[in-house]
């Protein structure tokens, strides 16, 4: 008799809901608590002059008293006169995925 792990039969997959099971997922916003800019650096030029040509957006959803979203945005920039276009990298602390939930982080008031 074969013993099936579940677990290990989505390895590689992306996880479902079970058959029936209406399913919802978290949507990205357009009203979040937070926005921090990412700005690349630069090639030698002025940050400011660089025309931004793109951004990529991720959103951290916190679960405090209330839940609350940071929403991340990794600028791509043009440099004018070397027409070299760098994109910002995200922080190790904002995961890859574009939108994800982040636990609860409890500190004792001591």
């Amino acid at each position: 008799m074969a013993i099936r792990n579940r677990r290990k039969e989505l390895v590689g997959q992306e996880r479902q809901a079970e058959p029936g099971h209406p399913g919802t997922q978290l949507e990205m916003g357009d009203d979040p608590d937070h926005l921090i800019i990412h700005r690349p650096g630069h090639c030698g030029h002025q940050i400011e002059d660089g025309t931004v040509i793109a951004r990529a957006r991720r959103q951290v959803f916190d679960l405090v008293a209330r839940m609350e979203v940071t929403e991340h945005q990794a600028m791509t920039v043009a440099y004018p006169d070397c027409h070299h276009a760098t994109t910002a990298p995200f922080p190790n602390t904002v995961p890859p995925a574009r939108k994800t939930f982040r636990p609860v982080q409890l500190t004792s008031g001591g």
